[in-house]
């Protein structure tokens, strides 16, 4: 699928372990790349969307890279209540 293999070049060009970062800062994505990445994930919630009848908007995606052992310890989307 199309997709898929544009998801896949930009995770090649992008790609950051956790575990061994080699970025000093996070990379810009190209205008390209962006309208690529963004577009795919805009497929996805307009897909829930369709089955949930309720509106939604993107708000996040994420390129992740994980090592042959998975993720180390971390946490996403953590909400603090203060």
């Amino acid at each position: 699928d199309d997709d898929i293999a544009a998801l896949h070049d930009i995770w090649e060009r992008y790609k950051d372990d956790l575990t061994w970062p080699w970025y000093e800062q996070k990379p810009i994505f190209s205008d390209d790349d962006y309208e690529t990445f963004r577009g795919i994930a805009q497929v996805v919630v307009d897909a829930l969307v369709a089955e949930y009848k309720q509106p939604m908007v993107l708000d996040q995606a994420t390129i992740s890279n994980t090592n042959h052992i998975g993720h180390p310890p971390h946490a996403d989307n953590v909400k603090f209540d203060s």
